[in-house]
């Protein structure tokens, strides 16, 4: 019993390194089209594709500074299959879930990589259903992700669309809507 769990753990051991490197591997090409086709040549299975989003979060995560190159990857990945929308959903949740254990630096990349993908439409918006904003619901932590987040979100946004949730929010205020 011991031998098959050491077995598994060496196993996700070793398939997490593999992942990271084809992913630095495919770091230093300029095309961002080569660098998407071939990390999904390399991650053929479905079991490995959740594996995939997830060492892409942590390799994001891990940088001094936030790089918008893993951003530009997720978010291809995102419009080129549903099934990795749906991975880095199930992501997020378990991000913020457990926003707690991360360093500031990682939680800023973090929140980083997921406003990316928010402003740039590559996961839907209903994400944002899974934070409770309640003094109960949220940590400090919590509090400066979410701060993060819609600072880098109202950056990405047009100005236009800006506009346009000025004048929503004039409405729903003056109508009490």
């Amino acid at each position: 019993m011991l031998t098959s769990c050491l077995t598994v753990v060496s196993y996700n051991h070793w398939l997490h390194l593999y992942i990271v490197t084809q992913i630095e591997h495919s770091f230093p090409t300029s095309d961002l089209s080569f660098s998407t086709s071939y990390l999904l040549i390399t991650i053929l299975y479905n079991w490995l594709q959740m594996e995939l989003c997830i060492m892409l979060l942590e390799c994001c995560s891990q940088e001094r500074t936030y790089l918008r190159y893993y951003g530009l990857l997720g978010q291809r990945f995102c419009m080129i299959n549903k099934v990795h929308q749906e991975n880095f959903e199930k992501c997020f949740v378990q991000q913020y879930s457990m926003i707690h254990r991360l360093e500031t630096n990682k939680l800023r990349n973090v929140a980083k990589f997921f406003a990316h993908l928010l402003g740039t439409d590559a996961l839907p918006w209903h994400v944002l259903s899974y934070i409770r904003l309640t003094e109960e619901d949220t940590t400090s932590s919590s509090r400066i992700f979410i701060k993060i987040l819609f600072q880098v979100l109202r950056m990405k946004i047009k100005y236009s669309s800006f506009c346009f949730f000025m004048h929503l929010h004039y409405y729903f205020t003056k109508f009490e809507l």
